[in-house]
């Protein structure tokens, strides 16, 4: 029953039921954690643990099957997020565990590829990409707020995830409820390396110019969030691919609330600083 119990240590458990193997993990102390709900841990000690494989093999057939589904995704999402390849793999090497690749966790409706993406975990991505012959929606899937897992790499920085999404077929254009496009989520945050990826990606040049529902380009968004190595790697960006520079009032899309005269203001004060930079040539 018990694995190592040697701190950091997750030695995989196998349970069968009717129509199932699924694993759980095995942690610090000796306890298991099958899973997550509402994003908190289910830990269940080594005692528990044999009452509830005990108490598995005495429920009816569809109960038992029913209870070895739930366990199973749960182990799929705890992998996943913590990333570990090589249990995703295992249970991916199922096929008729393939369908948890069209499983959503219930607060943001991520899908796995989301989690995986999110999280930086290029092997699970790149895995889960293998599978688009059979589930083709897997790059454009969308979770709450209308974001695609590029769209979610993009939000957390991960340049790496970007590349391999992008140069995976995913949609460089796409983008969110607000029309945020992967480059305005990207410079928001103030992930330079992102940034660049996105503008080298970007063959079109088309990024640069699109505005989401606030009429904020990329550009707009780095200088009202101040983040001067993003500002100048779009400025280039501009400047090579000749984009006109919008005006403060333009960019900022002033519906007159105080928090579009805010950002108002603060175009006002960085776009000409950033408009004289792209005249003299200088982005440094």
């Amino acid at each position: 029953m018990g694995g190592r119990k040697g701190k950091g240590s997750a030695d995989a458990q196998r349970y069968g039921t009717a129509s199932h193997d699924f694993e759980t993990v095995n942690v610090t102390g000796g306890n298991s954690v099958i899973g997550t709900k509402n994003n908190t841990n289910i830990n269940i000690n080594a005692t528990w643990q044999s009452k509830l494989e005990a108490s598995l093999s005495h429920l009816p057939r569809e109960l038992q099957e029913f209870a070895g589904e739930v366990a199973l995704q749960q182990a799929f999402w705890f992998a996943i997020e913590h990333g570990i390849f090589k249990r995703v793999q295992k249970i991916l090497s199922c096929k008729k565990n393939e369908s948890l690749l069209s499983c959503r966790e219930t607060k943001f409706s991520n899908a796995p590829l989301h989690a995986a993406a999110s999280r930086g975990h290029p092997n699970i991505v790149k895995l889960i990409v293998s599978f688009q012959k059979s589930y083709p929606d897997l790059l454009e899937a969308k979770q709450k707020h209308d974001k695609t897992p590029l769209l979610v790499a993009a939000e957390n920085g991960k340049t790496e995830i970007v590349e391999i999404l992008i140069n995976s077929g995913a949609n460089l254009y796409a983008f969110d409820k607000d029309k945020n496009t992967a480059l305005h989520l990207a410079a928001r945050k103030g992930h330079t390396p992102t940034v660049e990826a996105l503008v080298k990606l970007d063959g079109e040049n088309r990024l640069l110019g699109q505005t989401n529902r606030r009429r904020d380009t990329p550009l707009s968004v780095t200088a009202a969030k101040g983040n001067k190595p993003c500002l100048e790697v779009l400025a280039a960006a501009e400047k090579a691919s000749g984009h006109a520079m919008q005006d403060s009032a333009q960019a900022s899309g002033s519906s007159g609330e105080p928090e579009d005269e805010d950002l108002g203001k603060r175009h006002a004060a960085l776009l000409p600083e950033l408009k004289s930079k792209l005249s003299a040539g200088n982005t440094r």
